[in-house]
C-alpha cells in the first residue's frame, strides 16, 4: 500500500485555478487531512478532507473550513490516482457547480528535485 502521509503540493485547474497544498494523514486505507487552495482570482480557501485509498485509487470528500469573506465555497468530491512517478492526479466537482482537475506531488519528491512549493 502506498504511503501518502505528509504534505502534497501542486496545481488545481478548471473553474478555479491556482495552487493547492494537502496535509494528509493515512491510517491503512483511510485518509484525513486539510487542503488549502490559493485561487489566482478568488483568494484562499481551506477544507477538511476525509477519504479512502483502494489500490492506487483515491476518493476524497472535502468540507469547507474557511474562506475569504464573501467567497462562496461548497462541498467538494475528488477522485484521483497515484501515478508511477509518485504524483497524484485527479478530478474534482463541487456542490456549487465548479469542477476541474488537480495534480500534486509529495514534498519529499519536490525536495529531491530541488523544486520549491
Amino acid at each position: 500500500m502506498e504511503d501518502l502521509n505528509g504534505r502534497w503540493c501542486g496545481d488545481v485547474e478548471g473553474t478555479n485555478a491556482g495552487k493547492i497544498s494537502i496535509d494528509l494523514v493515512q491510517d491503512g486505507s483511510s485518509l484525513r487531512g486539510e487542503i488549502k487552495i490559493l485561487d489566482h482570482k478568488l483568494g484562499a480557501a481551506d477544507y477538511r478532507l476525509t477519504g479512502t485509498l483502494e489500490g492506487q485509487k483515491i476518493s476524497m470528500s472535502l468540507s469547507p473550513h474557511a474562506a475569504v469573506p464573501g467567497q462562496v465555497i461548497g462541498n467538494v468530491e475528488g477522485y484521483g490516482e497515484v501515478l508511477e512517478d509518485g504524483k497524484i492526479r485527479g478530478r474534482w466537482d463541487s456542490s456549487i457547480g465548479t469542477a476541474g482537475v488537480f495534480t500534486v506531488a509529495h514534498e519529499r519528491t519536490l525536495s529531491d528535485s530541488g523544486s520549491k512549493h
